[in-house]
């Protein structure tokens, strides 16, 4: 059920015989679909249930909150297992080696961080989930047992019965996707599955860097839990080419808990987080036009991750702004040192500038094209060096198709407005 890339991928595999399958997207038509799925097309009322084995639910369809989809009563009244195309892999690839990665922010740039450390260091390595590539997308070279490193999200660790992990990082815990869990009490209570998803002997590694995560590893009575934090973390990793900031700190002292625990060597370990880049999106410097750095952290769509952002730099010129997650975002108003001044865009742009209008001087327009004109006169006003920091506290769905298409038509106009 639900035929974007995930679901697509897990229908691929389960479209070769023996397996019997039929799929179903709501807001697709079998001639949406690739041809040789067009076949397998049909409303889940008409489904064969009483013959049906399990239920691959995609990550985005609601599952409990805030009411379930259909299909997933449809299924729990006839007693069909529900899973995660996650789960497929686990059945797959049963000699695998599994890596779960999560928490609220960090989690992508760790994922990758932990991939390309073991693929420099030898290892058969493969890079999935939540970090946009599908599960079930992969050529596997089973010649050497393959190990996947799973980006996991709140929506996919929901879903998971089967996948067992060996390892588990889970990161800092901060409120987000709050209707689609009913709570930050339940967002922490999927977040912890990830601990209960261990093999028998897997090793978990958790941070102490959010109050939610140390409660967490403060329950746990398990030897195979351990702690890491980036508290303190700059005497043991030098910087890298992008690594600067607590939440980098922390996403590296998690991922060199882990390559340690596999056996990578330190020397190995340091060489590939010297040469790390980052990711796209993820506080990325995009450019530099006199005494300006331009800073794109569209992924910031919380306030803890733009309250991160805004402690790693001096002078800044804010751009924030979009549909908030809780409308709340007062914890952004003790930057008074740090933030020159505010521009505001969005849908939410109104109730984001009562807020901060107290503390830091602001400019409101409906959309970040119209604020560059304002942006380059105020900026290049400056004789400091400064910096313009788009890290939006908020979702990107108002005007863009995601946080990627926001960064990207940030890089435009910036591109545009200072050749």
């Amino acid at each position: 059920m639900g035929l974007s890339r995930t679901g697509l991928s897990a229908a691929r595999f389960l479209s070769r015989p023996p397996c019997q399958m039929y799929i179903w997207d709501d807001h697709k038509k079998a001639h949406d679909l690739p041809q040789d799925l067009q076949s397998f097309f049909k409303n889940y009322t008409q489904w064969p249930w009483e013959n049906l084995d399990f239920l691959v639910l995609s990550p985005g369809i609601p599952f409990t909150h805030p009411e379930p989809h259909k299909i997933v009563a449809y299924a729990r009244d006839r007693s069909v297992k529900i899973i995660s195309d996650l789960d497929l892999l686990a059945w797959a690839y049963p000699q695998a080696k599994f890596i779960g990665i999560t928490g609220t922010n960090g989690k992508t740039t760790t994922t990758q961080l932990t991939y390309e450390v073991l693929r420099a260091a030898g290892h058969n390595v493969y890079c999935a989930g939540n970090i946009g590539i599908p599960a079930m997308s992969f050529n596997v070279d089973t010649q050497t047992p393959p190990t996947f490193v799973l980006e996991l999200s709140s929506y996919q660790l929901d879903l998971i019965q089967d996948l067992k992990l060996d390892y588990a990082i889970l990161l800092n815990i901060q409120p987000d996707h709050l209707t689609r869990h009913g709570s930050f009490d339940g967002y922490i209570n999927v977040k912890k599955k990830i601990l209960s998803q261990l093999k028998p002997s897997g090793r978990a590694f958790v941070s102490l860097d959010s109050e939610a995560s140390s409660q967490i590893y403060q329950e746990s009575k398990s030897p195979y839990v351990e702690s890491f934090s980036g508290s303190g973390a700059h005497a043991q990793f030098p910087q890298g080419v992008f690594l600067s900031g607590v939440q980098n700190l922390e996403n590296v002292a998690g991922v060199h808990a882990l390559t340690h625990a596999i056996g990578v060597p330190q020397k190995s370990f340091l060489q590939t987080y010297s040469l790390f880049k980052g990711l796209p999106h993820r506080q990325e410097t995009i450019g530099v036009y006199k005494h300006i750095t331009f800073i794109n952290d569209s992924k910031a769509t919380n306030k803890d991750a733009t309250g991160k952002a805004l402690g790693n730099y001096h002078n800044i010129y804010w751009l924030v702004g979009g549909k908030t997650k809780d409308g709340d975002v007062k914890a952004l108003t003790h930057f008074q040192d740090r933030v020159k001044k505010v521009y505001i865009f969005g849908a939410d742009r109104d109730p984001l500038y009562h807020q901060l209008k107290g503390t830091y001087p602001c400019i409101v327009q409906e959309n970040l094209k119209d604020i560059m004109a304002i942006l380059k006169k105020d900026v290049l006003q400056d004789a400091a060096k400064a910096t313009v920091l788009l890290s939006p506290a908020c979702e990107s769905f108002d005007q863009y198709q995601n946080f990627e298409d926001r960064g990207d038509m940030f890089k435009k106009h910036i591109q545009e407005t200072f050749p």
